[in-house]
């Protein structure tokens, strides 16, 4: 379960889901998703928003979802404490697969860009 901090709106996860699903984006793109159902320019504050927290970053006009932006979406990241989460699941005692899958992801990405 994800660890939501104070200061998230009710469209922060679906703006970080759209882009860890489909990379980097522009407000416009993610506002014309079916599944999101706010303007581009309210994206584009919540963009701003969740970009001084490190959860996406931004490259021009355009956004993508950082490391921590991942990790959160796993529930391994606490975006109030700004500290990453343990990897065990304290109910389960298993390791979290989700998380397995984002650090693969992420070596991925390192490999691409060397």
């Amino acid at each position: 379960m994800r660890k939501q901090p104070e200061w998230f709106a009710k469209w922060d996860d679906r703006i970080l889901e759209y882009l860890y699903e489909f990379g980097s984006s522009t407000p416009s793109q993610i506002a014309d998703d079916k599944y999101i159902r706010i303007t581009s320019s309210y994206v584009s504050r919540r963009l701003g928003e969740l970009a001084e927290y490190d959860l996406v970053e931004s490259m021009g006009g355009e956004h993508k979802i950082t490391k921590k932006g991942r990790y959160y979406l796993a529930g391994g990241y606490d975006p109030q404490s700004d500290k990453y989460l343990h990897d065990i699941d304290p109910e389960r005692g298993l390791y979290n697969y989700e998380r397995m899958g984002i650090l693969m992801r992420d070596l991925a990405d390192r490999a691409r860009n060397r």
